[in-house]
């Protein structure tokens, strides 16, 4: 997206509805919104004013945005200025993250999000110290994706998945490029420059809950041939080490384009 100048910030709003909003519009011509949701963000709480600019965004597109006028409460109209398609960051990496203690997943999940994962994989594991939230907490961590997602500009929102069982997800992953991080694994630097020149179109990432996978939890990764990597010298918090793993990985792995289909 285009930037005024250099101290201007746009803020960036998810609304499941803009594509099809859109979908008929060019860039250039007006639109009348009124969802009033949207609209009580817009007036009410950030309080745009007529010319401002910001970004609305779905799972598919983002599009840079002006307010051209607030007609009523639930009624605005805005001018369409850019439109662009949403970009898959590859190679995609999908992350399997243990039920965590509900501040610590939250955290991990927000990390995730900015750091652009595909997928998450919820999981439940033999050390988990707490039950699942049903689709209460799981809405819950979508809300926390979203916001996320506005505040890191990442507009691919990863798709995030209900948890299973180790055991059942572990003897189904793929596992050529899968790496469990652990303090007595292998050095990182060789795995991420043989990376780097493979450029795989996917991995899969796994830490273990607070208090570490068991014994026989890693035994089962190992004769699946999942990789061990080590992260640090020192113990992390699992929020910290989702945070340090996914940065690592994504940052430093080139980002190739999206394989086309067909």
């Amino acid at each position: 997206m285009k930037k005024h100048t250099a101290d201007t910030h746009e803020f960036s709003l998810y609304w499941s509805s803009i594509s099809d909003w859109i979908s008929a519009v060019q860039e250039g011509e007006s639109f009348t919104v009124d969802d009033a949701d949207l609209c009580h963000r817009v007036v009410r709480v950030l309080r745009f004013i007529s010319g401002n600019t910001f970004i609305l965004f779905d799972t598919d597109v983002h599009v840079r945005v002006q307010l051209i006028a607030s007609h009523t409460k639930r009624s605005i109209e805005l001018k369409l200025l850019e439109k662009k398609e949403n970009v898959r960051l590859q190679p995609a990496i999908t992350f399997f993250l243990p039920i965590l203690k509900r501040d610590a997943l939250e955290q991990a999940i927000y990390s995730l999000v900015e750091l652009g994962a595909t997928d998450i994989q919820l999981m439940s594991t033999q050390k988990v110290q707490r039950k699942w939230g049903g689709r209460k907490e799981l809405d819950r961590l979508c809300t926390i994706m979203i916001a996320a997602a506005e505040q890191s500009k990442q507009y691919r929102i990863p798709t995030l998945h209900e948890p299973k069982p180790f055991e059942e997800l572990v003897r189904q992953m793929n596992v050529e490029h899968s790496f469990f991080f652990d303090p007595a694994g292998k050095e990182l630097l060789p795995i991420i420059q043989s990376l780097h020149a493979e450029q795989p179109k996917g991995i899969s990432l796994m830490i273990g809950p607070e208090g570490d996978l068991t014994a026989q939890e890693k035994d089962l990764l190992k004769e699946r041939g999942v990789h061990f990597l080590c992260l640090t010298s020192t113990v992390l918090r699992a929020q910290q080490a989702v945070a340090v793993s996914m940065g690592i990985f994504r940052s430093l792995l080139p980002v190739y384009p999206e394989p086309v289909e067909g």
